[in-house]
């Protein structure tokens, strides 16, 4: 069953039980919040809801509930079951997948004005509505239109995932439950040890860096001056003319040897 998990009854669509205040067939609102609430058993002795509603794995039973901000700024919620394999596929109708198929999205419907109609019976055939026949939602958007709460959002209506409580009123979030860390368990040493003594390492003396001296910058040594080398002087042959033997030791001619020693220079 579609039921609210909540237990708050004051402000659901009523769309099935016309005894009750508030029937109505045609709802109009704009979306204002859009979660998954978990279903409820139902129990057919008393007509009223039951424990928490779960699949034979314990996993539980979701359904969708949306809030509706009224033309007059009142609130109005509208709960239903999810699309299952066959409604996926299309081949039975889901309010679920005629809401999906307007934008390809649940959360695209957020801020949305909806106009949802529903009948009391199935309209073609006049029956009545019931497993076999699940009842018809017709679902068009209202463009250019949209409606403000003027009261607060109830908590509850804000969390994305709601489980139902075993009570028929009531709920809680859906918690994360804390990751666990294992931490193995080492067993202590029985007796004692021997733990050998931690070495410094050494290094052979050719392995050990040299000292660098510092680096000096070089004086400049005074250039050595050029002395003038004497002029060499030859000995000259007995009787050469003084002039012409000071013109040879000029040009450095040496070993002047007298070609005769019969003819003078």
């Amino acid at each position: 069953m579609a039921l609210n998990p909540g237990g708050n009854t004051s402000y659901n669509w009523n769309h099935t039980n016309e005894s009750r205040d508030g029937f109505s067939l045609e709802m109009t609102g704009t979306v204002v919040s859009i979660q998954e609430v978990q279903a409820r058993d139902w129990d057919q002795q008393t007509r009223r809801p039951a424990g928490p509603k779960t699949w034979p794995n314990g996993d539980p039973v979701w359904n969708i509930r949306m809030g509706f901000a009224q033309p007059d700024g009142s609130l109005k919620t509208f709960t239903f079951a999810e699309a299952g394999k066959k409604q996926r596929a299309g081949e039975k109708p889901s309010v679920h997948m005629t809401m999906y198929n307007l934008f390809g999205s649940m959360e695209d419907l957020m801020g949305k004005t909806l106009h949802i109609k529903t009948w009391s019976a199935n309209p073609t055939t006049g029956q009545a509505w019931g497993f076999g026949n699940p009842r018809l939602y017709e679902v068009e958007v209202v463009d250019d239109v949209v409606y403000e709460l003027k009261v607060p959002l109830p908590n509850d209506l804000v969390i994305p995932r709601l489980y139902a409580d075993d009570g028929a009123h009531g709920g809680q979030p859906v918690a994360q439950a804390p990751q666990q860390i294992h931490v193995p368990q080492v067993p202590p040493m029985q007796g004692q040890f021997y733990a050998p003594p931690v070495a410094t390492p050494t290094y052979p003396a050719y392995q050990q860096p040299m000292p660098q001296p510092a680096y000096q910058q070089p004086m400049p040594q005074p250039m050595p001056a050029i002395q003038a080398m004497p002029p060499q002087t030859a000995p000259m042959p007995q009787g050469m003319d003084p002039a012409v033997a000071q013109a040879m030791q000029m040009t450095g001619t040496q070993n002047v040897q007298p070609m005769y020693e019969d003819i003078p220079f």
